[in-house]
């Protein structure tokens, strides 16, 4: 049995940062008092590696609370669109690495920079809430994998640059 694992205040900034963007300050609210998630919309963690008090269990809670409120369909609608959401967060938290990691793709080929940011994207999302993310490839299909949820196979192909 896999042990409950907490997860780092940037990896519970980006994620809330990204439901608020799609549901506003007050779905936020409802939702993390629905979940019972220990974080205040009001007050998110900082953006930095130190552990929060938010376990990767509360993860599943807020995306029961977020079905219980919407519904299945308009649930996969908003995690769809706060996946994005959280992206652009992230990107915005961090706009001078991203801006360096663009100034170096320049050139390069679109599988390149998946085969780069899905690596540099592992090794930071197994830092931030401890687990082990394993990337792979199969002709021009790549593959995304959480060794510890047996949820999380990723599969990626036909690469396109999004810019």
């Amino acid at each position: 049995m896999t042990t409950d694992r907490f997860m780092t205040n940037t990896a519970i900034r980006t994620m809330l940062l990204g439901v608020r963007e799609i549901v506003g300050e007050n779905g936020l609210k409802t939702i993390l008092n629905r979940a019972g998630i220990p974080v205040r919309a009001d007050d998110l963690p900082p953006n930095n590696l130190d552990i929060s008090e938010v376990k990767i269990s509360d993860c599943a809670k807020y995306e029961n609370a977020i079905r219980d409120i919407y519904g299945e369909r308009g649930a996969r609608a908003i995690l769809f669109n706060v996946g994005i959401a959280q992206a652009l967060a992230g990107i915005e938290e961090n706009s001078e690495l991203a801006e360096a990691t663009l100034k170096a793709f320049e050139g390069m080929e679109n599988t390149e920079c998946i085969r780069i940011v899905l690596a540099t994207a592992a090794a930071g999302v197994s830092e931030q809430i401890g687990t082990e993310i394993i990337v792979s490839e199969d002709g021009d299909a790549f593959f995304y994998e959480d060794t510890v949820c047996n949820l999380s196979l990723i599969h990626i192909s036909e690469p396109t640059r999004p810019y």
